[in-house]
């Protein structure tokens, strides 16, 4: 086989850099900038992303590692500042003070209306913000993200629904509390890259599929409690409602008030790169896994099949979504944003999806991209890896080394 010694020695590897981010308290943070040759041009990422930990938290599980996703859930419950109250925010310290930013140059003056109209006290953003709100982002898939790792690791330990209900249940209320099944989510929101948002009527497909995935975790973990079953049925049926028929894709952004000029005025020219296009993005890959929302069918792997083509930006590097100017490089404080590059975590999500769909050459191609681009003996995979093979942003990334375990245990290499 093919790369066979290079996945023997990356799983290795990805073992090493995923412990170097667990920390003692049961914290996982998504990098480690003590270890290894961190670049000096990128930012700190020594925080805990909730979505970046669960996906670190599945793959060890997948490695036999179940000692760590149980610690940090048990530092989440403890420590991860409102998850009493149901709200999981965009980052936190390692002592869980919850934590967070907004880009404002990303933005145009139109931001500022929908700000003061639809964004939560709590977030402190904009003219409406709550004085002692915290300054974070709202990102609902990360509840979904969470309640997945845990229903995964209840796979291997099956006192999880027991030892882990408080915080279950907290997590799935959390996505009731902010929904509405008139308009979907109450307030002014943020997709998984941080930069494109969501509001009433206005809905970012990725957040709702693992929202829906989540609740539905909920469920399968702890039973039918309250709205959760009522609202994950109502969110699939709004997922089904993003596919375009003229396009024949399922849009990454929809709804009642989802008109594609009227949105993308809500971004400034710095994010938007040639060829930006709202309806495509790379989170889209949740309808298939890990949400299970579309079915194996021709419609599904014609929609695929386009979204591969869409977010490629060179010979079978695949970016976020098109257009994407994010480049990981920071000069003087700040990104320049001169273009974005290939992510591992894409070209591994994209090899589970097609090889779910039963493509499994296309796969194999797709995931041995990354590792022919892997030059160095350290074996690290970064955030963003250029067409030459050179590291851009974070290296090495937790949430990267987690989706190259994820994507070898699809595969069969694990």
């Amino acid at each position: 086989m093919e790369y066979q010694s290079k996945i023997k020695q990356l799983i290795k590897t990805s073992k090493k850099v995923i412990l170097s981010c667990c920390l003692e308290n049961g914290a996982i943070v998504a990098a480690n900038p003590i270890k290894y040759e961190y670049p000096n041009s990128t930012p700190n990422y020594f925080y805990i992303w909730p979505a970046d930990a669960a996906h670190v938290c599945i793959a060890c599980d997948y490695l036999g590692l179940h000692k760590i996703p149980e610690n940090f859930f048990e530092w989440f419950e403890k420590k991860a500042e409102g998850i009493e109250k149901g709200w999981v925010f965009q980052r936190y310290t390692v002592n869980g003070i919850a934590e967070g930013f907004m880009i404002s140059e990303l933005y145009s003056k139109h931001l500022q209306k929908i700000l003061k109209k639809y964004q939560h006290p709590i977030t402190m953003w904009g003219e409406n913000g709550k004085y002692n709100g915290f300054k974070v982002q709202i990102q609902p898939d990360n509840y979904g993200y969470l309640l997945w790792a845990l229903e995964e690791h209840s796979r291997y330990n099956s006192e999880t629904s027991r030892k882990y209900g408080r915080i279950i249940k907290n997590i799935a209320n959390g996505i009731v509390n902010i929904w509405s099944n008139k308009f979907g989510f109450k307030l002014l929101y943020h997709g998984r890259w941080e930069e494109k948002i969501g509001y009433p009527d206005i809905y970012l497909t990725h957040s709702l599929a693992m929202c829906y995935k989540g609740l539905n975790s909920a469920i399968n973990l702890i039973g039918k409690k309250g709205r959760w079953e009522e609202i994950a049925k109502k969110m699939k049926e709004l997922l089904l409602q993003s596919y375009n028929e003229k396009l024949e894709i399922y849009q990454a952004v929809f709804g009642p008030k989802y008109k594609r000029r009227k949105y993308e005025k809500l971004y400034s020219t710095l994010l938007k790169g040639g060829g930006f296009d709202s309806r495509f993005d790379s989170l889209v890959f949740s309808l298939i896994w890990p949400s299970k929302v579309l079915e194996t069918n021709e419609r599904t792997k014609k929609f695929i099949e386009k979204l591969v083509e869409k977010i490629k930006i060179f010979q079978y590097g695949l970016g976020r979504y098109p257009g994407d100017t994010y480049d990981g490089i920071f000069v003087n404080g700040s990104s320049n944003r001169m273009g974005g590059n290939a992510w591992p975590i894409i070209h591994f999500w994209a090899s589970i999806v097609l090889y779910k769909l039963g493509e499994k050459e296309k796969a194999v191609k797709y995931f041995n991209w990354i590792l022919k681009k892997i030059k160095n003996s350290s074996y690290l995979l970064p955030e963003q890896i250029s067409y030459s093979g050179k590291s851009r942003g974070p290296n090495p990334l937790a949430w990267s080394h987690a989706m190259f375990i994820l994507a070898s245990k699809e595969l069969g290499y694990l």
